[in-house]
């Protein structure tokens, strides 16, 4: 796509500046000879992977970024405390102390138009502190799943004390957690050892309203890396209340898999937030929001149900399955390790790893190393 050809035989017209740009537009084309698209329904985590993937190639987060995130994170607690006070009185449960009704009026906005100076407010950490431990509000947070809630709302809750400190700085684990939403595109190169190639992993928004921009990276893909939340199988969209969060994921998949562009690009399929799934399981079966599932609710046996249902869409001939807890910076480096053994990624990085795991065609679930892996052959 976009060659170009000199229009007749004589080169000596051709300017030295065309000439030029020519070679600049050659280099450029040889030096990304791998591209790796995130995909994925939107707080899959797509974004996390990508702070990690900066993490992991010695792109450090700087004082200005973290500085940065103080108000994200501060932004994150507002919004989450108000969404679960919100959440109490739809499911009709409400705060259960009185005093926290005065806190509510005092420390909770009446927009959600951030203002940092009332951010500042003198014992705001305290007080959102306080709202999370009412009883009324730890009963909506069990009922989760009949709100859009987001996933970090324990992290925010359990460290809003801390994040509202007047001399707050966030941490690694701070960033990672945060949640900002992502739109337009965001690109990431990482040079190999030799510094003459380089992996270019490009992450676009998951909402509904941002996936008309993925068209125009189809085409120079290598790769589909699509995320898709484990703990989402009993959530709703944001966007439309009536649609469960895993179903969405998996039409998109469906969707993307089936597209031309993508009939020779490797699919790898991240199935994200695994902690968070492990804890969810215990309390919400999955056999409720999906009658098809008729297990136990044993981890493993859940994993496999979903790892199954996205095998079944799978349109490509090769598809990687790996688990994954995005925020988990040990697992997404041990995970990145392989996904070097993608062919073309494995030409890229210019070695295999052989203690990395073996991947199959569909038939392997990769889990964290301390769980083992789960082995499902489909036809």
């Amino acid at each position: 796509m976009g060659q170009c050809s000199s229009s007749g035989g004589h080169g000596s017209q051709t300017s030295p500046n065309h000439r030029l740009i020519e070679n600049l537009i050659r280099k450029e084309k040889k030096l990304y000879t791998v591209v790796l698209l995130l995909l994925g329904t939107g707080d899959s985590g797509k974004s996390t992977i990508m702070k990690q993937l900066k993490l992991l190639n010695g792109y450090p987060f700087t004082t200005e970024d973290r500085e940065n995130y103080v108000d994200v994170m501060r932004f994150n607690c507002m919004t989450t405390i108000n969404s679960l006070v919100i959440g109490s009185v739809q499911l009709g449960i409400g705060l259960k102390k009185s005093h926290n009704m005065e806190l509510v009026q005092t420390f909770l906005p009446k927009t959600m138009c951030y203002d940092s100076t009332f951010a500042k407010r003198e014992g705001m950490g305290t007080a959102l502190w306080e709202l999370w431990n009412d009883e009324g509000i730890q009963e909506t947070w069990s009922m989760r799943s009949k709100l859009a809630l987001d996933d970090n709302t324990v992290y925010f809750m359990t460290n809003s004390r801390r994040i509202f400190e007047p001399d707050f700085l966030p941490t690694d684990q701070d960033i990672l957690h945060a949640r900002l939403r992502t739109t337009g595109v965001n690109e990431v190169s990482f040079a190999n050892d030799d510094g003459k190639e380089k992996l270019k992993i490009v992450d676009v928004g998951g909402q509904r309203s941002e996936r008309r921009k993925w068209i125009h990276y189809f085409n120079c893909a290598t790769a589909i890396i699509y995320v898709a939340s484990l703990s989402e199988y009993d959530q709703r969209l944001a966007e439309d209340s009536k649609v469960n969060r895993m179903q969405e994921s998996l039409d998109l998949f469906e969707n993307l898999t089936s597209l031309g562009w993508f009939e020779h690009c490797y699919i790898i399929l991240f199935l994200n937030k695994y902690d968070l799934f492990l804890e969810k399981i215990k309390k919400s079966p999955l056999s409720a929001h999906w009658p098809e599932y008729q297990e136990s609710d044993d981890p493993e046996k859940a994993i496999d149900f979903i790892r199954s249902r996205y095998c079944a869409l799978n349109k490509s001939k090769k598809m990687y399955v790996h688990i994954t807890t995005a925020t988990d910076t040990r697992n997404i480096e041990h995970v990145f390790g392989d996904v070097a053994q993608v062919r073309s990624v494995q030409l890229w990085m210019g070695h295999t790893d052989p203690e990395a795991g073996v991947m199959c065609e569909c038939t392997q679930t990769v889990l964290p190393q301390d769980v083992g892996c789960i082995v499902s052959c489909s036809a």
